[in-house]
Parts: structure tokens; C-alpha cells; sequence
């Protein structure tokens, strides 16, 4: 198999044809464009040496400043509508771009983003531009790939690596070359920084093991497992670069709870579009993306379960109101099947084949946390593709049927609203903007942005609070300062 070719590279291509005058480019045609050229392709010409050298790139590239490798450069027109679009509904970003744009603290910056390219992605980029960096792209995962907002990225001049439904090969090959920046002279050089998305970009750095990593002044990390990666790493030694973890505060509260509350409902009508009142639902993990998931249940009416593995958040649950059930007691009763834990086997194959037939599954965590793709290897599973969002598992008169087969359901079917994502993205651009304006980071460390921007952001993002909040009177202040209640302390002698 030789390939899949990086876009941009240049080969050298060696095979033995026939006298038939069938010319190379005809026999191998689209393939040399769009990636691996199989040996078969070339087999029984085997009487001429031919050599090709080929400069390979997109097959439908039209912008000439990028190295893009994207399904379709001719979907930039309605991408950038789409980004627009999301752009009303992003005010810290627009505020963020407002005040910065002319000074461009992130000037000589290069920063590789390993984000979904999604309409708020789009924003962030546009941000990031706008401030001054320079700026590559890559996806997070296979199948959430907005291919117009990819293409209108790309018409900006910006290099945008990744197509919706890329196989695993072509994730990690679009991750490496989202990292692989150009001088002057078309040397690759590193980025000076990264914007990670459940630590994808992250995990390769240490896989690969670059000696540039340690050089790098931060990378921003802004969901839960990616920030568990991390603290994995440096409980072990292993971390080698510092990490700043935004998914804290306000980001923690508005884009876990408040986004998947909202982009769960519209991801599940559109995959399948039945009635959630009356249903039985299971809801394994209730963190602020589960709780999200069970409010919005709640709402329409569902009759919602929980499972869980931290006592702490089962009480929690408990107290909500919520039934807290063991997932082996209730498998035969649930209608819906929901997976909000950040890990793998949520529901085994054993655990699947009880379920209720006609039960539906899908993932509001990470992506793959049940099994169900496994189904195939049990004898008598038949796989049906209802349509490129709906997988439906039989076996005899039993039945089950899995949103995205197991792929993150909000993702793939439109991701988080805009108004959330802002606030994410604006805390990634501040966190960048330290780190341009000298704030010194060492590798193996994981760090926080301080308190004070959480506030900075919620203002920006939510204009139309800031003459209406109370201010604290000075005796008020000097209280939660700590110096009223030590006088207290004092003079009752409770120190």
C-alpha cells in the first residue's frame, strides 16, 4: 500500500506498465489525489518503467496559500454564511476581537487547533486570525466534520486538515499535519502553542515524542477527559507540557450543563424523532452533561433513571428527585439508553443483549461508550444502516437501534449552541493571549486561568447584565475580604 499522501508533499512513484500505452495518471486517476494507491491498481503492467514525480494535492483545491486537505473547497460560500450566522450569538468573541484587533497580541503566535471545525469553531478561528496568529486546523474526532465550514476556513488562507467520515488513519495523519507550520523558506517548523479538544493533539505530541514539546508555551484543554489525560500523566511523570485547563468555572457550568441540555434534544429529534413522554430513561453518568441530559428529559416529560459510580453525584441525583438504579436491575425495562460517563463500556455486549427490543441508544459523553459496534462479531446480529445517523442491531424479533453508532451524538448532529461555545472559545483566547504577553508556564504542569476571568468573559458574553448587577457595599466587601470577620473573631475570642 503506498500512502496515504501528505497534501502539499512530493513523491516519487515507481511501477512496471505494459506496452499497452495506458498512461500512469489514467490507471491511477483520483487515487493519487485522495489517498492510498493500492499495488492491484498497477498490477499486470509490468513490461515498462515508468516514473512519476508528482507534486500531491487536493483534488479539488483551488486555494493555492493553504495545504489544505478538505472534501469540497466549492461549499466556502454557504460555510461562511454558517459562521456568520453563529457569530450573532457569540458577543465575547466579537468583544474579544474588538479590543484587540488592532494591537494583535497574538502576532508571530502559531497555534494548532484540534477542534471539531463546526460554525463556532469557524468564530474561533476567525478570532484567532483577527488577533494576529497563525493558525492550523484539524478535527477532534471522525465523523463531526462541517465540510462548508472546513471549505470556508480554507478560502481564508488558513490550512483546515480533516473531512466528515474520515477513516482513523486519515484523524491522526490531518492531526499530524495540523502541527507541521511553514518559514519563510517552507521549512516545517512547530506551533507555539495548541488549542486541544479532548487531548487528541495532545496524546500524539507524547506518542510521537517531539523533542520541540517541552518548547511549547501551552496548551489550552477544555473538556473533562482531556484535562483526566493530563492529570494522568503528571501523576506519572509524564506530562511534557504545560496544560491550561479551562474546563473549570464558568466554562465547566455553562458549556457542559447548559450546552448539552440544549443540543441533546435537537441532535436526538433529528436522528430519530420519537416522543420522550412517557418513555423509560436511563441516564449512566450525572455529571453536569448527564445532569444536562436528565433536566431536559424531565422537561418533556420522560420518566428518567440514573446510574452511577460516585456516591457523591448518585445523592445528588437523589436529591433532584431522580431514581438512582444499578444498570444490571433495569436493562429489560428502559425504552432509551443514554451515555453521559467520559469512559468506555458503559453498557457491554452482555448488557446490551438484555435490553428491552426496540430500546435506543446513544453517547452524550466521549465518543464510543457502549459496545454495540461489537454486535456484529455475535453470530446472527445482522447490522442495518437505516441512514448514516441510525444503525439498527437485529437478532431474530429483537432489536435495538444506535444513534451515530456510538459517535458523539451532539457532535455529529450540530454541535453545542453558539452562545455556550463563546464563552469556551473566548476563555482559549485569553489563555493564549497570557501566554503572548509573557505569562511562563513549565512543562509538566497543569494550570488555571485566575477567577477574575470568568467574570471578565460572563460580562462579554452577556452584555445586557452589566447595569443590572448589585454592588457590594465597603463593609459588605471588607466582610468577604476577611478583615470584618476577624474583628469579630477576636473580640469574641474565637480565634
Amino acid at each position: 500500500m503506498l500512502g496515504p499522501f501528505r497534501p502539499g508533499g512530493v513523491y516519487l512513484l515507481s511501477a512496471a506498465f505494459s506496452k499497452s500505452g495506458i498512461p500512469l495518471t489514467k490507471i491511477i486517476n483520483v487515487e493519487i489525489y485522495t489517498g492510498p494507491i493500492e499495488y492491484s491498481k498497477l498490477s499486470g503492467y509490468n513490461e515498462l518503467q515508468v516514473f512519476l514525480f508528482a507534486s500531491i494535492m487536493n483534488k479539488n483545491k483551488q486555494n493555492n496559500k493553504t495545504e489544505s486537505w478538505i472534501a469540497d473547497p466549492s461549499l466556502a460560500e454557504e460555510g461562511q454564511q454558517l459562521i456568520e450566522i453563529a457569530r450573532d450569538d457569540m458577543p465575547a468573541l466579537v468583544s474579544l476581537v474588538k479590543k484587540y484587533k488592532e494591537t494583535k497580541p497574538l502576532k508571530g503566535s502559531r497555534i494548532s487547533v484540534c477542534v471539531i471545525p463546526t460554525p463556532e469553531t469557524g468564530n474561533l478561528i476567525w478570532a484567532l486570525i483577527n488577533l494576529g496568529a497563525e493558525v492550523r486546523l484539524c478535527s477532534d474526532n471522525i465523523i463531526s466534520v462541517d465540510d462548508r465550514v472546513a471549505a470556508a476556513v480554507d478560502s481564508w488562507g488558513v490550512s483546515v486538515f480533516g473531512k466528515r467520515d474520515q477513516t482513523l488513519d486519515e484523524f491522526f495523519k490531518c492531526i499530524q499535519w495540523a502541527l507541521e507550520f511553514k518559514d519563510a523558506e517552507g521549512n516545517i517548523v512547530p506551533p507555539t502553542q495548541i488549542i486541544d479538544d479532548g487531548s487528541d493533539m495532545t496524546q500524539l505530541i507524547h506518542r510521537n515524542k517531539y523533542k520541540w514539546a517541552k518548547e511549547l508555551k501551552g496548551v489550552s484543554e477544555q473538556t473533562t477527559c482531556g484535562v483526566e489525560f493530563a492529570k494522568t500523566l503528571k501523576k506519572q511523570g509524564k506530562l511534557k507540557v504545560p496544560i491550561i485547563d479551562i474546563n473549570t468555572g464558568f466554562k465547566a457550568a455553562f458549556d457542559n450543563y447548559y450546552g448539552s441540555k440544549e443540543s441533546f434534544l435537537y441532535a436526538f429529534k433529528r436522528t430519530k424523532d420519537i416522543m420522550f413522554g412517557g418513555k423509560k430513561v436511563l441516564v449512566s453518568g450525572y455529571g453536569r452533561v448527564g445532569k444536562g441530559v436528565v433536566d431536559m428529559l424531565k422537561i418533556c416529560g420522560a420518566d428518567v433513571y440514573v446510574s452511577e459510580v460516585s456516591p457523591v453525584r448518585a445523592a445528588h441525583a437523589l436529591m433532584e428527585g431522580t431514581t438512582v438504579v444499578n444498570v444490571n436491575d433495569c436493562l429489560s425495562d428502559m425504552d432509551i439508553f443514554i451515555t453521559a460517563a467520559t469512559t468506555p463500556h458503559v453498557f457491554n455486549l452482555d448488557q446490551i443483549l438484555k435490553m428491552k427490543s426496540g430500546a435506543t441508544l446513544c453517547n452524550m459523553g466521549e465518543n464510543l461508550e457502549y459496545d454495540a459496534q461489537q454486535l456484529v462479531t455475535i453470530d446472527g446480529v445482522e447490522k442495518v444502516v437505516i441512514n448514516e445517523n441510525l444503525v439498527r442491531y437485529k437478532k431474530g424479533d429483537w432489536f435495538i437501534d444506535s444513534l451515530c453508532d456510538g459517535y458523539l451524538l451532539n457532535m455529529r448532529i450540530g454541535g453545542n449552541p453558539p452562545r455556550v461555545l463563546g464563552i469556551t472559545f473566548a476563555l482559549h483566547i485569553l489563555a493564549h493571549i497570557k501566554l503572548s504577553k509573557g505569562w511562563k508556564l513549565e512543562a509538566g504542569n497543569i494550570y488555571s486561568l485566575p477567577p477574575e476571568v470568568d467574570d471578565e468573559i460572563a460580562l462579554m458574553n452577556f452584555p445586557e447584565l452589566k447595569d443590572k448587577l448589585t454592588e457590594l457595599s465597603n463593609n459588605q466587601k471588607n466582610y468577604l475580604s476577611g478583615d470584618t470577620l476577624r474583628e469579630i473573631e477576636e473580640a469574641c475570642g474565637c480565634c
